[in-house]
């Protein structure tokens, strides 16, 4: 019938596939499958806050880390990006612990939106999504939160290939032939790492 209805299944592969069905949880978006625990963010209510929720696969129930609102990613080292200010002109995003939530920093300039496989680097958005893509991608020192690079453009999505390279899916808006760029993160170059 198109109506939303609670719950939700998470898989997971390793040796075999495990699984786990979780009712009553709204909301859900997939952050990863980080040093064998698979982490979502969700909510307990259709229009309630999201936080972070920990499933080892083989256990028959998931965790709700409450101290971690609004996770947008998980790192490999136990820190996850959680949107902790939303508003429309001034969203604000904090590096906290997992699963304390003890802040580290604080940014109001880009929203935590991953990070490299070694965690040393943020990935970070722009501070407000206006809908087809990104305005701004950027990187940022997972210590201190200080700005490392910034790229400009129309970015429908950025990952890191390594601990060195971003890979940013860019175009020039709808229906324009889109392409990765490989930026390295050190120095901020960029160059085609696919055609158009």
């Amino acid at each position: 019938s198109g109506e939303e209805v609670a719950g939700v299944t998470i898989y997971a592969e390793h040796d075999q596939v495990q699984k786990v069905d979780v009712p009553g949880l709204w909301n859900t978006t997939l952050l990863g499958y980080v040093n064998g625990k698979v982490y979502i963010d969700a909510s307990t209510a259709q229009d309630a806050t999201t936080s972070l929720y920990q499933w080892t696969p083989g256990d028959s129930n998931v965790t709700q880390l409450k101290a971690v609102p609004q996770a947008m990613a998980v790192s490999s080292v136990g820190t996850a990006g959680s949107l902790t200010t939303l508003a429309d002109q001034n969203s604000c995003s904090s590096l906290l612990t997992v699963p304390i939530g003890k802040r580290l920093w604080r940014t109001c300039d880009y929203q935590i939106r991953g990070f490299t496989p070694d965690a040393s680097t943020v990935i970070g958005g722009p501070r407000a999504q206006d809908g087809y893509g990104d305005g701004v991608a950027a990187a940022l020192d997972a210590r201190s939160g200080s700005l490392l690079h910034e790229w400009i453009g129309v970015f429908r999505q950025v990952v890191a290939e390594d601990d060195q390279h971003l890979l940013l899916l860019a175009d020039d808006g709808q229906d324009t032939p889109a392409s990765i760029i490989r930026c390295t993160i050190a120095t901020g170059h960029c160059e085609l790492a696919t055609p158009l």
